[in-house]
């Protein structure tokens, strides 16, 4: 007889579980997520400085907290040098990029001509046709309006919602330096402490899913470096075949854009495409088209497969994680998706594995 009829009871208590376990991470794992951020971020940092530091201490005869703060500033210091140096690097490719424009602008324009020609074009038209045509331009008018109204009042939004956010973002520095210092320092401590306070059951399971999430967590992250360096390299050789100038920054850049779920390599190379056809360059313009097309194509159907291979999901698995996270939780659920699913699956795994063990 099949399992289901043998105990349905299991079956239902089981399947209440799941239930449980997926609302639950649907309303409360933003929630939490968002209020231990810092000190997540915090504990994967001090894995990488842990080492450094211990090597500081055993070979060199450093105090363990010196050699903490010594490792922690050099990396500050790095990250510093980083962002100074891509940002220095962005502000020159820029200035170049910034050369182009007046050709752009001041050179062979043709959508004037165009106008002209529709000017011209449209006085030869029988009244009747003129007025449909007029009907028609005040429409059109009217939606492009419709348009750019609320897309000028969401740029607005999201430049008042940053700089609301830069004191956030400095309260979240703070206590990310902070608390990597602590979690490195007392590491011994901390850990005895929750180990003191949760039984020893459920520290085996919380171990199981850790291990599991920390590597699914850095799968993701590969996943997008590796989709990213994909995107750079169609782009790059587009770029650089077209003729473009500042082909690696700009590449860089748009792969970069593309990283981000609401937007991707069409936010630029179409409005690009566009200003190129209006220029006359329709060359260049078909070649802007066909790249952002390979890039799309080749994101579209590598992302799934990538995805799946770092995170240890099953593609069509991660699909289904990737579009319930849409749906359910917007454009950044595509990101929470996956994970959320990683957890539930560790967690059932977590308990089959507790079960097993339990009965040896």
């Amino acid at each position: 007889m099949n399992t289901f009829f043998k105990d349905p009871a299991k079956l239902l208590m089981q399947t209440l579980l799941i239930i449980i376990v997926v609302l639950a991470a649907y309303f409360l794992l933003p929630v939490v997520f968002t209020c231990v951020m810092p000190f997540i971020v915090a504990y994967a940092i001090s894995k990488l400085i842990v080492p450094m530091a211990d090597f500081l201490v055993k070979r060199l005869k450093f105090p363990h907290k010196l050699a903490i703060a010594i490792v922690m500033l050099l990396l500050i210091g790095l990250l510093g040098l980083l962002v100074f140096t891509i940002f220095y690097q962005g502000v020159y490719e820029l200035q170049r990029f910034s050369y182009v424009i007046p050709s752009i602008i001041e050179g062979d324009f043709e959508l004037p001509r165009w106008i002209t020609k529709l000017t011209d074009f449209y006085y030869t038209l029988p009244l009747s046709m003129r007025e449909f045509v007029v009907m028609i331009s005040n429409n059109l008018r009217e939606n492009i309006y419709s348009i750019i109204e609320p897309a000028t009042q969401a740029v607005i939004n999201a430049a008042t919602r940053v700089a609301k956010a830069l004191p956030n973002i400095f309260i979240f520095t703070v206590i990310l330096i902070l608390s990597t210092y602590f979690i490195c320092t007392d590491r011994q401590k901390i850990s005895g402490f929750f180990k003191g306070i949760i039984p020893q059951s459920v520290m085996r399971r919380i171990e199981f899913v850790k291990n599991d999430l920390v590597k699914a967590c850095g799968g993701y992250l590969k996943a997008q470096l590796i989709l990213m360096g994909l995107t750079f390299l169609i782009l790059f050789f587009g770029f650089t075949i077209l003729g473009v100038d500042t082909a690696a920054f700009v590449a860089f850049v748009v792969a970069i854009i593309d990283l981000i779920p609401v937007l991707g390599t069409g936010t630029v190379l179409i409005p690009w495409a566009v200003i190129s056809l209006f220029s006359g360059k329709y060359f260049f313009a078909l070649g802007l088209v066909i790249i952002y097309a390979i890039a799309f194509v080749i994101r579209r159907i590598s992302e799934p497969k990538i995805v799946s291979t770092q995170i240890g999901l099953n593609p069509l698995l991660t699909l289904v994680a990737v579009y319930a996270g849409l749906k359910t939780m917007g454009i950044f659920g595509m990101i929470l998706g996956p994970i959320i699913a990683i957890i539930i699956i560790n967690f059932i795994h977590s308990e089959k594995h507790y079960k097993e063990q339990q009965a040896e």
